[in-house]
């Protein structure tokens, strides 16, 4: 029994390279990190996302010139918030991102801010 809970850290690495069906390239690279007890963790991820020339029935995609995805998760609040910037390309039309998405313990969650120009704003 004695003492504070033990604390761990999580950490690491993420790349990767995904080719969907049609063989185009993806590139995600970022990193994964946090930190834990046996009773609490927070753990924190940043990615960065860049399409080339991806399609799956529709305008062709490629990054202008990423997407960064960034987003937390706490424990035992057990809430989570992920937010997407900043651009691709669709056809040839560039798409600025801006959202937030929100998580709560019993499974809803919103999402706002802007994609493509237009506004986002949704309960889940």
């Amino acid at each position: 029994m004695g003492g504070p809970p033990e604390r761990f850290p999580i950490a690491g690495k993420i790349t990767l390279v995904i080719y969907p069906s049609h063989f185009e390239q993806t590139n995600t690279a970022g990193t994964l990190t946090g930190t834990g007890t046996q009773t609490s963790a927070y753990i924190s991820m940043q990615l960065e996302v860049s399409p080339n020339s991806w399609t799956c029935d529709g305008p062709m995609i490629s990054g202008d010139p990423y997407v960064q995805i960034n987003g937390t998760y706490d424990y035992p609040a057990d809430t989570m918030t992920m937010t997407m910037s900043g651009a691709f390309i669709a056809g040839a039309q560039s798409c600025p991102l801006n959202i937030t998405v929100n998580g709560n313990p019993d499974g809803s969650g919103d999402i706002s801010g802007t994609a493509c120009g237009d506004s986002v704003n949704a309960n889940f």
